[in-house]
């Protein structure tokens, strides 16, 4: 199994530096690591359609 910390390593060193998207309870913890990550920035966006125009 895949942790956290390795999930989000793997989708930095692909070229991945911003994120954003509706809080779950499915993705809670990368969604709260992406959230205390210096060097990943994370923005919560309230509704979907949100999140695709932060992007």
């Amino acid at each position: 199994m895949v942790t956290t910390k390795d999930f989000c390593s793997m989708l930095k060193k692909q070229g991945f530096d911003f994120f954003t998207g509706v809080p779950c309870s499915i993705l809670k913890g990368v969604i709260n690591y992406l959230s205390e990550a210096p060097d990943i920035p994370y923005v919560p966006a309230t509704r979907e359609d949100e999140a695709i125009g932060i992007a």
